[in-house]
């Protein structure tokens, strides 16, 4: 048994889906970032796997793929730069709370 001949059309509609895949999982994580969702649907955790076409992807999806990519970054961008602001702000809540209370006065004299 032989295997099919891939078809300018099956690389098309595969790395097309490959694409919707990538743009829906941005849509979501832009979603969280911009506070329209509270987070991420739980069947968007469960892993990321390589995605498996069988051949090049067509060149009239590169403008596509090179959008997202550079959607991507900056969503990555974004994410950093949240993580960065929330530690300074844990930082401040740390010296405010004062961390465990120590006693000020050592009675010697007990």
């Amino acid at each position: 048994m032989s295997a099919q001949p891939v078809t300018d059309s099956d690389l098309l509609a595969e790395w097309a889906a490959v694409l919707d895949q990538f743009e829906r999982d941005l849509v979501a994580v832009e979603a969280v970032l911009d506070g329209e969702i509270e987070s991420l649907p739980a069947e968007s955790n469960a892993g990321w796997m390589v995605p498996v076409v069988r051949g090049p992807m067509p060149e009239e999806l590169q403008p596509r793929a090179q959008q997202i990519a550079e959607r991507q970054h900056a969503t990555q961008t974004a994410i950093a730069n949240r993580m960065r602001s929330a530690r300074g702000q844990q930082a401040v809540v740390r010296l405010l709370d004062g961390g465990p209370q120590r006693p000020v006065y050592l009675d010697v004299q007990a």
